[in-house]
């Protein structure tokens, strides 16, 4: 048994060197990255605007990719709020009219019916329009618990299509009851 196991190590280790993932010094290594991570930027205050528009980003080096971004940003705007304290969020559509219809779905969040970003036209802001959408921060009476959440457009049979266009974001409740584990 020891011995398969050196045989299985060194095999595996070799698999590694041709790879180019270990080796000696000055062997070959994956390149790193070529551009660093995006931070989006947050946004806390209780009234908050989302413009839905379209904006060249620079995803990699080279020439800009044309998205469809909350606020000019991919990923949209960190939101991030207590619990238990009220957030609106107006979404406004400025995007090309063929892009049609648009929603706000917050996943995680115990938000009412009205205020949930349905897949229909219930509160759907319209190209040139905009709609408004309110989350208390509360699940069954008390505080909501804190939670890394995320926001996007879910009109029906095209949510694939926006999300990938860029319209996504992240939505982080904080708790103080919770301990922190979120910078």
């Amino acid at each position: 048994p020891r011995g398969v196991a050196v045989l299985v190590v060194a095999l595996l280790l070799g698999s590694l060197v041709d790879a180019g993932i270990a080796g000696p010094t000055g062997a070959s290594h994956p390149s790193a990255f070529s551009k660093p991570l995006v931070i989006p930027p947050v946004v806390t205050g209780a009234n908050i605007s989302l413009t839905a528009a379209e904006t060249d980003v620079q995803i990699l080096p080279g020439a800009p990719t044309r998205m469809w971004t909350y606020n000019g940003s991919f990923p949209g705007p960190t939101i991030r709020r207590l619990t238990s304290q009220t957030t609106t969020v107006t979404l406004v559509n400025n995007l090309p009219a063929a892009a049609g219809e648009l929603t706000l779905h917050n996943h995680g969040n115990h938000s009412s019916p009205e205020n949930d970003g349905q897949p229909d036209a219930f509160l759907a802001a319209p190209g040139g329009g905009s709609t408004t959408y309110t989350y208390t921060g509360t699940e069954a009476g008390g505080n909501e618990r804190g939670a890394f959440q995320w926001y996007h457009d879910h009109r029906m049979d095209v949510t694939g299509r926006n999300v990938w266009m860029g319209l996504a974001g992240m939505y982080i409740i904080d708790d103080p009851a919770d301990p922190q584990t979120l910078p």
